[in-house]
């Protein structure tokens, strides 16, 4: 994505978070499938528990 259009994606969903992984493609998920995981887990997390946007950070989670 450009930069310009990424420009005017916020613009449009001013809550929108994006994020930027070095060295990949648009084939994020299999080339970095862990790291996917855990920004999703990281999300969802922060919807369920309520936690406001600069409580984010890397939450542990189990299957189990």
């Amino acid at each position: 994505m450009t930069d310009a259009v990424a420009a005017r994606l916020l613009r449009k969903c001013p809550h929108l978070v994006l994020k930027e992984r070095a060295n990949t493609t648009h084939f994020l998920p299999m080339e970095a499938p862990y790291d996917v995981r855990d920004q999703l887990s990281d999300y969802i997390s922060s919807l369920i528990e309520g936690v406001a946007s600069d409580e984010f950070g890397h939450v542990k989670r189990s299957l189990r």
